[in-house]
Parts: structure tokens; C-alpha cells; sequence
């Protein structure tokens, strides 16, 4: 899943963001009854891209929690694979074969 807190990314959020939420559309604000939200950059991020103040959703409504976050990028977390395969060939790492997030996971992380 690719970071939602750079420029294409931001442009796709918001875009699907004004098409699914607000009063009649798929996302309506005021028919939330809570919302959970994984504690992730990305997923942050993406939530507040979404969902941000101005859309009425209130604070007390908003649960951030373990329960439900995903992959643990740890030092990866906001990098996209290219950026992640860069830092570690910059570390010496990799150098008998590409970087491979199933079979060697992430450090600091899963």
C-alpha cells in the first residue's frame, strides 16, 4: 500500500474523497456512529485526508488503535518499496539480491 501523504497520493485521496464523503454519499459524516482507525502514518494520513474536521466526524467518535493495524513497517513505515530497496542497498545490504518485503521483513518491524 503506498503512502498517502505525497502529491499523486494526496491528489488521489482527496478526489475519492469528494466523490464518497459527505451528507447522501457512501461516507456520511453524520450517520457515523465510530470510527476506528489503524495508528499507522499511512492510515492516519488517509483518514484525515478523508474524514477531516470540517466533515463533522468529532473527536470522541474516532477510536486510533492496535486492534487493527496493519503491517508493522517499522523503520520502513511511509516509504514506498523503491525508497525502502534505495536505503538499504545505501547500507550495503541487498547486494546478492533485491530486497523482498515477504522473506525479509522490515527492520524495526515485522
Amino acid at each position: 500500500m503506498s503512502s498517502a501523504n505525497r502529491g499523486d497520493d494526496v491528489g488521489q485521496v482527496s478526489s475519492a474523497a469528494t466523490r464518497l464523503v459527505g451528507a447522501g454519499k457512501l461516507l456520511d459524516p453524520l450517520r457515523l456512529a465510530h470510527v476506528f482507525v489503524s495508528p499507522r502514518v499511512r492510515a492516519v494520513r488517509t483518514f484525515e485526508l478523508l474524514l477531516p474536521p470540517s466533515t463533522g466526524v468529532v473527536a470522541g467518535k474516532v477510536t486510533y488503535t492496535e486492534d487493527i493495524a496493519e503491517w508493522d513497517y517499522g523503520d520502513y513505515e511511509g516509504l514506498k518499496d523503491q525508497e525502502i530497496r534505495l536505503v538499504r542497498k545505501q547500507r550495503g545490504l541487498d547486494s546478492e539480491r533485491r530486497w523482498n518485503i515477504w522473506s525479509d521483513g522490515c527492520e524495526g518491524g515485522e
